[in-house]
């Protein structure tokens, strides 16, 4: 999973470069979130994924476990009404999920959200399978900062692995 530094604020008027980072990893999990600053620090330096038992069935998990995680930590921080959207991955698996608390598994091998999420996708579904997942990544986040203020260097990086 990739992420830029970029956070706006108040109506896109400022653009600033997070000092928490936008993706996280913990408990099996890699997990990156766009939308509403404070809601992306909160989530991403305080939320705790459920750890996951070899059986674990995913989909209770990411449609009923991780969202009362999440509403408890943006509800700890004043932020039940903020704006996001997020993305959890695990086990070779990617969900969605976001600030109206729809969650769904993403059938493709990769996804994005944020401002920038329709020219990476675009540049990740142009490139050959065969690209490595870090190169499809960095190129895919080289793209999306071309064309959109809001993603800015420097990118990070985490793998399920």
């Amino acid at each position: 999973m990739g992420a830029d530094s970029a956070f706006s604020h108040e109506e896109n008027e400022r653009l600033d470069i997070a000092r928490t980072p936008k993706i996280s990893k913990r408990n099996g999990w890699v997990f990156g979130v766009a939308g509403d600053s404070g809601a992306c620090s909160a989530i991403t330096s305080r939320a705790r994924p459920p750890k996951l038992a070899l059986d674990a069935a995913l989909d209770h998990i990411v449609r009923v476990e991780l969202p009362d995680e999440l509403r408890s930590v943006l509800a700890s921080v004043g932020l039940t009404d903020s704006d996001w959207s997020a993305l959890f991955a695990t086990r070779g698996q990617i969900w969605y999920t976001d600030s109206n608390w729809d969650a769904y598994r993403v059938t493709l091998p990769h996804n994005a959200v944020g401002c920038g999420s329709m020219a990476a996708l675009g540049a990740l579904d142009a490139m050959p399978w065969s690209t490595p997942p870090e190169r499809k990544l960095r190129l895919a986040l080289q793209i999306a900062e071309r064309r959109y203020n809001g993603v800015r260097r420097p990118f990070r990086f985490l793998s399920t692995k």
